[in-house]
């Protein structure tokens, strides 16, 4: 639970959930968007808020695809070395 937490809190900061991101200095802005949550607080507040449509959240899924993509690829590449040092053992 700890470790949640500890992961979790600059997370919720960053990503526009507690403050407003717009208030943010550039840099944090910038790694806010490594984080899932806020493309879909952007995309979230489009539809819900402001009644758009799919056309107006498409940045925001094309920016969500694109995490799924490298995260993906990022733990593809440490499972395959994690296995490979099992391998080694067996």
């Amino acid at each position: 639970m700890q470790v949640m937490f500890i992961v979790s809190s600059p997370a919720f900061l960053v990503s526009g959930y507690t403050f407003p991101q717009l208030a943010m200095p550039g840099t944090i802005q910038c790694l806010g968007y490594i984080v899932p949550l806020t493309p879909f607080l952007a995309a979230w507040r489009k539809v819900v808020l402001y009644g758009g449509g799919f056309g107006d959240i498409v940045p925001e899924l094309c920016i969500m695809i694109l995490g799924i993509v490298i995260y993906a690829s990022l733990m593809l590449a440490v499972l395959k070395k994690r296995f490979r040092t099992f391998e080694g053992r067996a």
